[in-house]
């Protein structure tokens, strides 16, 4: 799959200055370094678009995707729709909620699906 580029040079530096980030503190974020930024900017070497796109998420754009709209990452908090921040502590814990009730889900299945016969100390229905 070919890589794609992000052609619109001025759309990252302005991202980046509005963020007020030195091309070192914008090469840092990325993985680069600030004479990347620069080569980027100068339009010597075109944006690719990952960086542009990461940028955008760590500096608290809306995440990409349909089914993220409205989630924004800001800081080291994912920030919901409904504008609650998450940690990664408290999505830890989100998700170690989700299996504990997914495995009570399947033991109640367990369990109900018995055979619930005579031997079972169950009392009949009829007196």
């Amino acid at each position: 799959m070919p890589k794609r580029k992000f052609g619109d040079v001025d759309g990252f530096r302005t991202l980046r200055r509005a963020h007020r980030l030195s091309l070192a503190g914008c090469g840092k974020l990325l993985g680069v370094t600030g004479r990347t930024v620069s080569l980027w900017e100068s339009g010597r070497v075109r944006v690719p678009y990952a960086p542009y796109r990461l940028l955008r998420v760590l500096l608290g754009a809306e995440l990409p995707g349909e089914r993220w709209a409205g989630f924004r990452v800001v800081g080291d908090h994912l920030v919901s729709d409904e504008g609650r921040a998450f940690t990664r502590g408290d999505l830890a814990w989100l998700s170690l909620t989700f299996r504990q009730a997914e495995a009570f889900r399947c033991l109640y299945k367990q369990l109900t699906h018995r055979d619930l016969g005579p031997a079972s100390g169950r009392r009949s229905a009829r007196r």
